[in-house]
């Protein structure tokens, strides 16, 4: 099992670097509104497009399989019953189909869920953008605009020479509806 490593960032960089990265979406959400809420509403399709493509391809893969077993089983069933194959031999069989169609329709409905999801997200970037243009003006954070936007903040490990002064971390701001917009932002301490 792993740990996560004892790091942390000071109170003061992560408040200065959460307020800016909210300040910096806020006024993006600000300037042009539809033609802000068209091209993110593009993104998000574009980006999921392929992802719904292979999801796509995943179900229909294993509704194929389900189907395929369900013959499988039926075809067991008569072949025992003609006396073909043992009752053993017929309940050793069965019981593996059985445990693979169970595991199939597991992940068929994983995957559909995958798919909901999916279609939702389109949505999510406008309750973001519509969320996010109300804190245009934020001089200051408090806990309504945190609950608001913000899902989760994730620190990792400082980089760098132990003088603080060379020390770089990464930190990631996960808002809420639509993830982390950018592939984290560094810090220097």
């Amino acid at each position: 099992m792993k740990y996560c490593s004892a790091h942390y960032i000071t109170h003061d960089a992560l408040y200065k670097l959460v307020l800016d990265d909210i300040r910096r979406h806020s006024e993006l959400a600000q300037l042009n509104n539809n033609e802000l809420d068209r091209v993110a509403l593009e993104m998000s399709r574009d980006s999921q497009r392929e992802q719904t493509k292979q999801l796509s391809k995943a179900f229909d893969k294993l509704r194929r399989r389900e189907a395929e077993l369900d013959t499988i089983i039926k075809k067991l069933f008569e072949q025992n019953a003609l006396g073909v194959i043992t009752d053993e031999r017929f309940a050793t069989m069965a019981a593996g189909y059985e445990a693979e169609q169970k595991e199939v329709k597991a992940k068929s409905a994983d995957l559909q869920t995958q798919l909901c999801k999916l279609e939702t997200a389109s949505g999510n970037t406008i309750k973001f953008l519509n969320i996010a243009r109300k804190y245009a003006d934020v001089q200051e954070l408090d806990a309504k605009i945190l609950n608001d936007l913000i899902d989760s903040i994730v620190i990792y490990n400082a980089e760098g020479k132990s003088v603080k002064k060379n020390r770089v971390q990464q930190v990631d701001i996960n808002y809420k509806f639509i993830g982390n917009m950018a592939a984290g932002k560094e810090v220097s301490l």
